[in-house]
């Protein structure tokens, strides 16, 4: 027979447990957001370096590069 004092340090395991589960459930969530981030802010990284490529081949006349002016958007 368990005493009042095993019976409580028991109940205290348990609930520990439980807190840990929840704990490892919430830091796997937590992990595939970050991993699910991280491929979004890849991608994005990629598209500011295209867009920014196309910004400077836009931005570029015949005062700011080696084009003639008959290059140059009216």
């Amino acid at each position: 027979m368990t005493s009042k004092k095993e019976q409580s340090y028991i109940q205290r395991i348990s609930e520990i447990e439980a807190q840990l589960k929840q704990r490892d459930e919430r830091i796997a969530a937590l992990e595939r957001q970050v991993a699910e981030l991280l491929k979004i802010n890849a991608e994005l990284t990629e598209q500011v370096a295209k867009l920014t490529d196309k910004v400077a081949k836009l931005s570029k006349n015949s005062s700011n590069s080696s084009k003639p002016p008959s290059s140059d958007i009216v």
